[in-house]
């Protein structure tokens, strides 16, 4: 389950690693968090990169209400071409999360401890995501949602959790945004684990649990990072 992320880049980061032009004001998420604005990338008609803004928690067209994207937040690699929520969006509204980093728990001498997974280099990375638009019969407004999607994880999640999000190589990019793919056994050699090298867990501090607390004290190190020995 991926439930918590960073997304830290600047816009100048952004537009150097996915090829999007980027607002100016775009400002540093230390707890993003379900029902937060999120960022993404999706592909226009013309094959263009665009920079979206996503209510995290996939709200289905069918949906009676936004409560619905609460329980979806997520989608599990495995069953994603066949679930009714996310079976559309899979072959036809496929978009990248932009993270930098995102938050998992283990249980340590009693007390869940917070780990911050990201790349050793601090780079962006984009994570595997499908998108909806869904109309309030209410007062007519359009909402853009989103989930990101979740596989078995590498050697170094795996230390601390039993799940990890899709993290997409940049030589996957424009295959997985492609809007003329829509074949699911095209796509789903891409839900792989991402491979462990190159990236760390750092344990950070608690305060991160609190939902509400979106500061850079999230970050604060408390221990030695967890890294996968490149030779083994």
């Amino acid at each position: 389950m991926c439930a918590r992320y960073t997304m830290l880049a600047t816009a100048q980061a952004i537009a150097d690693v996915f090829g999007v032009t980027t607002p100016g004001d775009l400002h540093p998420h230390y707890n993003l968090a379900p029902t937060d604005s999120v960022p993404g990338i999706v592909l226009d008609k013309d094959g263009q990169r665009l920079l979206w803004t996503f209510r995290w928690g996939l709200i289905p067209f069918w949906a009676k209400n936004k409560r619905a994207g609460v329980r979806m937040i997520n989608a599990r690699s495995e069953t994603v071409a066949t679930k009714s929520a996310f079976r559309d969006p899979f072959r036809n509204a496929r978009m990248l999360v932009l993270a930098d980093g995102f938050y998992e728990w283990r249980v340590e001498d009693g007390v869940k401890q917070p780990y911050h997974i990201r790349r050793i280099d601090r780079q962006p990375f984009a994570m595997a995501g499908l998108y909806a638009k869904w109309r309030s019969k209410e007062d007519d407004t359009t909402t853009v949602s989103n989930t990101i999607l979740t596989t078995r994880p590498n050697a170094l999640a795996g230390q601390i959790h039993d799940r990890m999000p899709v993290i997409l190589p940049a030589e996957h990019h424009e295959l997985w945004l492609s809007r003329d793919v829509t074949d699911p056994e095209v796509l789903k050699p891409l839900l792989e684990p991402i491979a462990p090298t190159g990236w760390e867990a750092m344990p950070v501090h608690r305060r991160v649990g609190n939902v509400r607390h979106e500061e850079p004290d999230c970050l604060e190190e408390v221990g030695e990072p967890l890294r996968v020995d490149e030779s083994s």
